[in-house]
């Protein structure tokens, strides 16, 4: 708190952060709790020290994150109150400055009784890569499968158009030839 009061425990300073905030002070104590543990740290945090690569955060050890978190909120009231300060100052034999100075009321209470526990689990584990893998192949299987069989379906029918086509225009031929045949052997 800062003045009147004598402590100035509200202006800590920060070493990445120019000015105090509770976010920045948050992300400046993982950042430090982080390097020293790993040597590194994560791409949004400040500071000298390199970006943590996957195996060095897997190596690391760093599944589970524990973090409490209390919102605070404060309300000024002069405190003692006018009767509480006199009977004080008779008491102690201070003065009206010592009073205030010196005295404090602090009440801390819970705002919500909740608890949030978070867990960190593999999203992807080894059988679900091979679940995927497998059915991976089995779709490039089945289509490789498949454009074969409709390459040879589309040769089969091409053959077979043209077979047919030959018989057709051969048989055709050949009744033209018959009857220009026939035609010379009666004209004759």
């Amino acid at each position: 708190m800062s003045h009147p009061y004598k402590t100035d425990c509200r202006d800590v300073p920060l070493e990445y952060y120019p000015f105090y905030s509770e976010e920045a002070c948050l992300t400046e104590s993982a950042t430090k709790q982080l390097t020293e543990a790993c040597g590194c740290r994560f791409p949004y945090m400040p500071g000298p020290s390199p970006v943590c690569t996957v195996r060095q955060i897997i190596d690391c050890g760093l599944h589970d994150f524990e973090v409490e978190h209390f919102q605070m909120t404060m309300s000024y009231l002069k405190a003692p109150g006018k009767d509480d300060s006199q009977r004080l100052q008779n008491q102690f034999n201070w003065t009206r400055d010592d009073v205030t100075s010196n005295i404090a009321e602090v009440e801390i209470y819970f705002a919500d009784m909740n608890e949030h526990h978070t867990k960190s689990v593999a999203a992807y584990n080894l059988s679900d890569l091979w679940g995927d893998l497998g059915g991976l192949i089995g779709v490039h299987l089945g289509a490789s499968l498949l454009t074969v069989f409709e390459f040879v379906d589309y040769t089969f029918v091409e053959q077979a158009h043209k077979i047919l086509y030959i018989r057709f225009y051969w048989r055709k031929l050949k009744s033209f030839c018959s009857r220009d045949k026939k035609e010379k052997e009666t004209s004759t």
